[in-house]
């Protein structure tokens, strides 16, 4: 009987970069249930710097994402609530469908405003 080798956690850079209009958060790798946690940190830690620095509005970078499950859904939803609390306003850019699908299946684009591009995110 054959076992097979454990899967490594998957791999996920996150990069939050405060701009003049928005904190963006530049999320690299797969968004699966072992990095979820991570993410929703991360964008919590958005949130916070988005409401301090007069910002108020927080980019989710998801360009350069090649998994993304139900737990990134959770974790953007999540999002979403806290940062209607705080008076944020959250946008996600995605154009893949390994993104997209799962985001307009969901409904969750219609809930938060996805966009193509940074610089469509940024104008908004």
């Amino acid at each position: 009987m054959a076992t097979g080798a454990a899967r490594e956690p998957a791999a996920l850079d996150i990069q939050l970069e405060s701009g003049e209009r928005a904190v963006v958060v530049h999320t690299t790798g797969e968004v699966d249930m072992s990095a979820a946690p991570v993410l929703s940190a991360e964008l919590a830690e958005a949130i916070a710097a988005a409401g301090s620095t007069g910002h108020r509005q927080v980019v989710v970078d998801l360009l350069a994402v090649t998994f993304f499950g139900s737990s990134g859904l959770a974790a953007l939803s999540e999002c979403h609530e806290r940062a209607q609390s705080a008076d944020v306003t959250v946008s996600i850019v995605a154009a893949g469908r390994t993104v997209l699908r799962p985001i307009t299946i969901t409904g969750l684009d219609r809930v938060i405003p996805v966009h193509s591009t940074l610089d469509e995110a940024l104008r908004d």
